[in-house]
């Protein structure tokens, strides 16, 4: 398993939460879903899961667009 920063702004990044097993990852705190989708197909992995963990803009901004671009599961952290 390996971590994957992705840049999304000046001062943020989203990451993948890459499992090489099963060419599979999660997007955690996927801001700008392009970026986090394009990190993915670099890498060769299927983004199956969303985590964001917590609700400010910067971070869960993307959520709705991910989920329904990539019929992945979105999950929150409290």
């Amino acid at each position: 398993m390996r971590v994957i920063p992705i840049p999304v702004r000046k001062d943020n990044y989203s990451y993948l939460v890459v499992d090489d097993a099963a060419n599979e990852a999660a997007a955690v705190d996927p801001y700008t879903p392009s970026k986090v989708k394009e990190a993915a197909d670099e890498l060769g992995v299927k983004v199956v899961a969303g985590i964001t963990t917590h609700h400010h803009h910067d971070h869960s901004g993307g959520n709705q667009v991910s989920t329904q671009s990539n019929q992945s599961s979105s999950h929150s952290l409290k």
